[in-house]
């Protein structure tokens, strides 16, 4: 039996067991208490773990061994930090969290007249000493680490779950890529007293855990920029532009290409003859950055030194890189930008573009409307910044109740 058809196949029985497990719900005791409510969990689970059974044993096994490994090194940090305890993980970083506030709150715009994008008269939050990458916004950028209570909507709708749901009753599987802010990555020269695990934001790990408690599989990038940030090679991130630089894309790319590894159309790809050539070349200059503006003199210095100097350029490519026929899907936030053709080189494919500036999970109006851009899909793949997480999350009525 086919990939597809085995997809069918699993779809039909799972329609029968949802409707099976709904009428068992509503006709049982207690529908609507907390007790109905852990039943109906539960339920979801067993739903979720058939659902896996309808993917070909290698890739369901793959997808759920990447689930239990982020699973676990997330609570082994919740141990580490709080004994287990993730409200008091949190709790304990509340006086850091004001600190950063008040450090926030006391900035003042240097260039509150500067034309083009806001963040050139925007305040911005500079790391002591000479550390050279600044943090532009920070009171709108940074809103997801200073209120913990900015990702309820997040926490409590599951905009991310429904999606995933959506798209595995349609045999596409979701990988959720959240992007840390740079004060997220080099917390050090930020904060004050910095955690010895360098964690400034434990409830977005919480959110995390939670996405992965309900089968979303999510890509955790954080530890591995703790890990390959250095003062030494080019930064993770650009120095005077809200975005992240293209090492920081480059090793997310290569995790997110180790996930897609397990489908057999990205093993044949990357078996392949390249599709492209890819050369380096010269990456953008600091001036371009959108809050070089907002930064004054010596900042500006500090910056130009810091500046990224190259980048990877595809060029000679016998196929374009945003295709439509890709089984490949990319959605999110303009943190794609950059990211999209790294991933491209890495698995040897293109990909679908479906990003855009801002967006969390807009892209599912589109897929509603428009039912081809999902016709030749086989996983989506959501990454966006985490100042993005706090929403909003417009989702159609039909992908939030599983239609």
């Amino acid at each position: 039996m086919s990939d597809r058809n085995r997809s069918r196949v699993g779809l039909m029985v799972g329609i029968c067991l949802a409707l099976a497990v709904g009428f068992w719900l509503r006709s049982g005791p207690g529908f609507g208490s907390a007790s109905h409510r852990r039943q109906a969990s539960l339920a979801r689970r067993a739903l979720a773990r058939h659902s896996v059974a309808t993917r070909p044993a290698a890739v369901a096994e793959a997808r759920a061994a990447a689930i239990r490994e982020t699973m676990a090194s997330l609570l082994d940090e919740c141990a580490k930090a709080a004994g287990g305890d993730w409200d008091r993980w949190s709790a304990q970083l509340a006086p850091m969290r004001a600190g950063l506030a008040a450090r926030v709150q006391a900035a003042q715009p240097f260039n509150p007249k500067a034309t083009g994008s806001f963040e050139g008269r925007s305040i911005v939050l500079a790391g002591r000493g000479d550390f050279p990458l600044f943090e532009p916004a920070p009171d709108v950028y940074l809103m997801h680490v200073l209120r913990p209570a900015s990702l309820d909507p997040l926490r409590e709708s599951r905009p991310v779950t429904a999606a995933a749901r959506w798209l595995e009753r349609k045999g596409i599987d979701l990988i959720f890529v959240p992007v840390p802010k740079m004060t997220e990555a080099h917390p050090e020269p930020f904060v004050e007293p910095c955690p010895p695990d360098r964690m400034i934001a434990p409830h977005i790990r919480r959110a995390l855990f939670e996405l992965l408690e309900d089968d979303v599989e999510v890509v955790d990038v954080l530890p591995a920029f703790l890990r390959e940030r250095d003062p030494g090679a080019e930064p993770l991130y650009q120095p005077a532009d809200p975005h992240w630089a293209p090492r920081g894309q480059a090793i997310a790319a290569r995790m997110v290409a180790d996930r897609l590894a397990r489908y057999d159309f990205v093993a044949r790809a990357r078996e392949s003859p390249r599709f492209c050539e890819w050369a380096t070349a010269p990456y953008l200059k600091v001036e371009d950055g959108t809050a070089f503006p907002a930064l004054n003199p010596e900042q500006q210095r500090l910056a130009r030194a810091a500046q990224p100097k190259t980048q990877p350029s595809a060029n000679r490519c016998t196929r374009p890189i945003h295709d439509a026929t890709s089984p490949v899907v990319c959605i999110g936030d303009s943190y794609n930008a950059g990211f999209i053709e790294l991933l491209a080189r890495e698995i040897n494919l293109p990909v679908h573009n479906l990003t855009g500036g801002g967006n969390t999970s807009h892209a599912f109006k589109g897929m509603v409307r428009d039912p081809s851009l999902l016709e030749h899909a086989r996983v989506v793949v959501w990454l966006l910044c985490d100042s993005s997480l706090k929403g909003p999350w417009p989702m159609p009525p039909s992908v939030r109740n599983g239609q």
